[in-house]
C-alpha cells in the first residue's frame, strides 16, 4: 500500500539505531554485482541512512536509480568523502511500484567495502 519496498542489511543484525554501528572510516567504495531476472527492472541502491532511535548512520549515499539487466553488473557507490564512523546501515535495495509496475525480481552478489 505504501508503493515501495526495500531490504536493509544492518550490523549489527536486526539494529535500527538501538545500538552503535561499525566504523569504516578508510573505506573508498562499497561495491556489488546485481541483475534483473527479465531486464530493465528500476532500483534504487543505498548505503548507510537509517535514521532514528539512539544511534544513527553517520551518513547516506545512494547510487540513483538503476535499470539493471539480465546479465551481472558490477556497480560502485563513492564514499571518499562520506564519514563512515558509524554504519549501520551497510546496504539496501528499494523498489517502487511507480518504477516497477509489474513487480520486480533482482539478484545481488558480493556487496563489499573497499580501501
Amino acid at each position: 500500500p505504501e508503493g515501495w519496498a526495500g531490504i536493509y542489511w544492518q550490523y549489527p543484525n536486526g539494529n535500527c539505531g538501538d545500538k552503535p554501528g561499525r566504523n569504516l572510516m578508510g573505506a573508498k567504495n562499497l561495491t556489488f554485482w546485481a541483475r534483473g531476472e527479465k531486464g530493465n527492472e528500476l532500483i534504487e541502491f543505498k548505503t548507510g541512512g537509517i535514521r532514528g532511535k539512539n544511534y544513527e548512520d553517520s551518513f547516506e549515499k545512494s547510487s540513483g536509480l538503476v535499470k539493471l539487466s539480465q546479465s551481472w553488473k558490477q556497480y560502485e557507490i563513492d564514499l571518499s568523502d562520506q564519514d563512515l564512523s558509524n554504519v549501520i546501515g551497510a546496504f539496501t535495495s528499494v523498489v517502487t511500484k511507480a518504477g516497477n509496475p509489474n513487480g520486480a525480481t533482482f539478484y545481488i552478489k558480493d556487496i563489499n567495502f573497499q580501501k
